[in-house]
């Protein structure tokens, strides 16, 4: 996952406004090199940015190197995607909280809904194995679906996806 952010120094130099995109994670002295910074402690600017995360104004650039170390060593896992809105949903304070419980996320691919959810919690847990098809047509999986809502946090990517939360 590629991120950068634009960059620019404040300060004109002879006249001249100096940015530049750079990638994250990137060194205090690589950007203070990129701008032209008199030394590596000078404020920088941020213009534009291409990262899935909320940027304050307030941010490091060493939070914005770990917030991106983060995203990418985390790449593969579908919450991924959706950590800044799961922020913004209040299901974590912060993203690198987030990232600190991706594991504890169950993903239920391929569902939309609570009931195929339930579909999905029976069958990969084997609780059909040997029932008779006359008993497996009968299932309540709607009832079941509710069960699970009650007894767990869950998170609809709308995607078909769903993220199950365990706290």
């Amino acid at each position: 996952m590629k991120m950068g952010i634009l960059a620019v120094n404040p300060k004109r130099i002879n006249g001249v406004k100096f940015g530049s995109w750079v990638g994250l994670p990137i060194t205090r002295e690589q950007l203070a090199k990129k701008l032209f910074l008199e030394n590596e402690l000078d404020e920088f600017v941020i213009e534009d940015s291409e990262v899935p995360f909320r940027i304050h104004e307030s941010a490091t650039l060493e939070y914005l190197n770990r917030v991106a170390i983060l995203y990418q060593s985390n790449e593969g896992h579908p919450a991924t995607l959706f950590m800044q809105k799961l922020v913004d949903d209040g299901w974590y304070s912060t993203i690198e909280e987030g990232f600190e419980k991706i594991g504890d996320i169950i993903i239920h691919r391929n569902c939309n809904t609570m009931v195929d959810v339930a579909v999905s919690f029976v069958k990969d847990a084997g609780y059909l194995d040997g029932v008779p098809d006359l008993l497996e047509r009968n299932i309540n999986y709607e009832s079941i679906g509710e069960e699970l809502k009650v007894s767990s946090y869950f998170y609809n990517t709308f995607g078909g996806v769903i993220f199950e939360m365990r706290f």
